[in-house]
């Protein structure tokens, strides 16, 4: 009796798609939340991302930045 595993997308690896979109949204100074819902990942995996590929999220701790 095999199983079919499914990889959920938290574990999926990032398309160069996601990573400009990430790249894009965090030059917005969009928040380490708002980015994580957007591409449907968790705040870790956004932070570990961009700190493999250089981008900055410094000021975007996770709460909404003030309007």
């Amino acid at each position: 009796m095999s199983k079919e595993f499914v990889v959920p997308a938290a574990v999926s690896s990032w398309s160069g798609r996601e990573v400009q979109r990430l790249r894009t949204l965090a030059d917005a100074c969009t928040s380490v939340r708002d980015i994580a819902k957007l591409l449907c990942r968790t705040e870790s995996a956004i932070r570990n991302r961009a700190a493999h590929h250089g981008i900055s999220l410094r000021g975007l701790m996770g709460a909404a930045t003030p309007a």
